[in-house]
């Protein structure tokens, strides 16, 4: 199947054709959807690598992988399902994923691995995962006049498009929640506050415990990894704590998980002596003993809206007005 056949069939224009499969934004979205998915059932399939010779457009997105969790893990469970979402969202817009992976959590890596991809002309945009307050990623981005979107935002003064959840909320949600079922005593299990999510979901909490005249204490903090293994050494920890808290909010559902055993380690029964909360809604959650009560930040839907930007906006000057802040939605179940 040639370009010159897929046109003929199309009844349109080589040119338009060529055009619309490159992602062109002077071709109406519907036209390009048209043609994007004729070119799918007739097998055609362009040559990236003599597109990139042509010094054309490569249709693909790349993005960088956190390290590997220590659990052996490659991806968090969220970020699965969000990318494997936006892996069929691109697919109906012609477009490709290229993904790759970083082996520590050195910002100086972070940015190499998007300079690799760029200056080898893999790709024509880029997505940033798991944003830092202060991110080098994003700073690289923007003075390189890059094409990216991140999902998290950051503290940069600077417009660009990003897609996130309102961590602040969904852990005011958690922790009021918490103080809804008596809990004045309440600790927060999270992970490092340099990342911006992870700021946001403090801030969150504390602010929950302010606005209800709740005491925040120090020791009821505790930061961590986003394993099991880590909610159960954290956990264990703060149990130590006098006076020793009566509820946790846990910045993940594997966190949570851990936190649970070590509670029955000390002959704590999750839900009845002791009060968790996670977040993520991961199948694990529903299976736990007992059932996780969760916040669901709907990985689904921000897989999609990232797929809505990268085909409606990629190639359009208005990229850095996109937006989107997804709210997280509290799903009780018997943990607290």
């Amino acid at each position: 199947m040639s370009l010159s056949e897929l046109a003929r069939d199309l009844k349109l224009s080589k040119s338009t054709v060529s055009r619309a499969l490159n992602g062109y934004s002077d071709v109406a979205y519907d036209t390009r959807q048209r043609v994007m998915q004729r070119a799918i059932e007739l097998g055609y399939i362009p040559n990236p690598v003599a597109r990139r010779l042509k010094g054309g457009r490569t249709n693909m997105i790349g993005v960088v992988l956190p390290p590997p969790l220590m659990n052996g893990m490659l991806v968090e469970p969220f970020y699965s399902s969000m990318l494997g979402t936006l892996v069929f969202e691109l697919q109906a817009a012609g477009l490709k994923l290229l993904i790759t992976n970083q082996y520590s959590n050195e910002s100086d890596e972070d940015v190499r691995s998007y300079q690799d991809m760029v200056q080898q002309n893999l790709v024509d945009a880029i997505l940033i995962l798991r944003t830092r307050v202060n991110d080098p990623r994003v700073e690289y981005a923007q003075n390189n006049n890059l094409s990216f979107i991140t999902f998290g935002r950051t503290q940069s003064q600077q417009p660009y498009a990003w897609v996130d959840v309102d961590h602040f909320d969904a852990f005011y949600q958690a922790t009021a929640r918490q103080i809804a079922r008596g809990h004045k005593h309440i600790a927060f299990i999270n992970t490092s506050t340099e990342f911006n999510y992870a700021r946001l979901r403090h801030e969150g909490y504390r602010q929950c415990l302010q606005d209800h005249q709740l005491i925040y204490r120090n020791e009821w903090q505790m930061m961590g990894g986003l394993t099991e293994m880590d909610g159960y050494v954290l956990a264990s920890r703060l149990l130590k704590v006098q006076p020793r808290p009566t509820a946790i909010v846990c910045a993940t559902d594997d966190i949570a998980i851990g936190a649970m055993a070590a509670c029955r380690l000390m002959g704590l029964q999750p839900g009845k002596d002791i009060s968790l909360i996670g977040y993520g809604n991961t199948p694990g959650a529903t299976y736990a003993s007992p059932p996780l009560t969760t916040m669901d930040p709907f990985p689904k839907e921000n897989g999609k809206q990232l797929g809505m930007f990268f085909s409606r906006h990629l190639y359009q000057r208005s990229e850095s007005e996109f937006h989107h802040l997804q709210k997280a939605m509290l799903i009780i179940r018997e943990s607290d």
